[in-house]
């Protein structure tokens, strides 16, 4: 089983004096100038693949149709596996189960489906805005494509450092003691 996660709260980005082209695109539907990012990641937490730095403009669902993973899923996805979504990518995609929606989710079986289902995307969306509080609003001014791909890398750095905590990789490759800090000491 494999889920997806667009986290809650796109990264906050401040502006500069003039708008510019670059910036409106990043004006979201939630009136904040944003950078997007999917992430696909296994239940135990382990991310398999992030699309850091779409528009804050860009609905989920065409953020998501912009993916390698929309474009050849058999490489990501075995026969018989599955992501959760949100009803932003209802219907598009065939590999996302997404929750149930009126009239259908007011049947109390469908209602237990979408509260189970929102349960487990939460967790996931959670995981890194856990260890990494910082990502709920990353402040940075934006003036062009090159200040996009900073606060994109300073949102990647965090995601594989909490993918190498997730898989536990031993301390020594972590933090590694040089000659100059031996002969300090």
């Amino acid at each position: 089983t494999l889920w997806i996660s667009v986290l809650c709260g796109w990264h906050n980005v401040q502006t500069a004096e003039r708008a510019c082209e670059e910036q409106r695109v990043l004006f979201s539907r939630k009136s904040e100038y944003c950078i997007g990012a999917q992430i696909i990641c296994y239940p135990h937490r382990r991310i398999i693949y992030d699309k850091v730095g779409q528009p804050g403009s860009l609905h989920d669902q065409r953020a998501t149709s912009l993916t390698v993973v929309s474009d050849i899923p058999g490489v990501f996805f075995d026969p018989g596996q599955y992501v959760l979504g949100d009803t932003a990518y209802s219907c598009c995609f065939p590999f996302i189960l997404t929750p149930c929606k009126m009239p259908a989710s007011a049947k109390p079986r469908n209602k237990t489906f979408n509260w189970s289902l929102a349960q487990q995307r939460i967790f996931i969306e959670h995981v890194p805005k856990a260890r990494f509080p910082v990502l709920d609003g990353i402040r940075e001014r934006i003036r062009d494509e090159n200040d996009v791909m900073n606060v994109s890398m300073k949102f990647v750095s965090c995601l594989f450092f909490t993918c190498a905590l997730t898989v536990r990789i031993p301390l020594m490759y972590i933090t590694p003691t040089t000659k100059t800090e031996e002969a300090v000491e």
